[in-house]
């Protein structure tokens, strides 16, 4: 990606109010990038309210991906109730607090900008708001 784009990208996404950062990994190895997205939005359909950017980020060494995501409007969620279900179902989650000070490109510039990736986003409420 060149890096006017990724800059371009970063400064658009960090328009939003984003809440948390996140880090969701598989139990088992998970090779196929679409599959990984597919069990990340199933399981974000029951939290209508939150949107994201999620970024897969898929591994050379091995055959396997894991999933790093922006996640807003989670004032009323709980980090552990929301963690255990994604442990019941997948495997590991971990969550933190967005810094808006570093803003979006800062947690998300490494998996944007390799060979091999897919994201993803639901803006909700923001959808068509803010453009680039």
């Amino acid at each position: 990606m060149q890096e006017g784009i990724k800059e371009a990208f970063g400064e658009w996404l960090s328009r939003y109010p984003w809440d948390w950062w996140a880090t969701f990994t598989f139990r088992r190895p998970l090779s196929n990038p679409i599959l990984a997205k597919k069990h990340f939005e199933s399981f974000m359909a029951p939290y209508k309210d939150v949107f994201y950017f999620v970024a897969v980020e898929r591994f050379f060494m091995k055959d396997d991906c894991h999933l790093h995501a922006l996640l807003g409007n989670c004032s009323d969620l709980s980090a552990k109730e929301f963690w255990a279900g994604w442990f019941k179902k997948y495997g590991r989650c971990r969550t933190e607090a967005y810094n808006a000070g570093l803003g979006a490109r800062f947690y998300l510039f490494k998996y944007v900008t390799k060979d091999l990736f897919d994201w993803d986003f639901r803006l909700g409420q923001f959808q068509g708001k803010l453009s680039l």
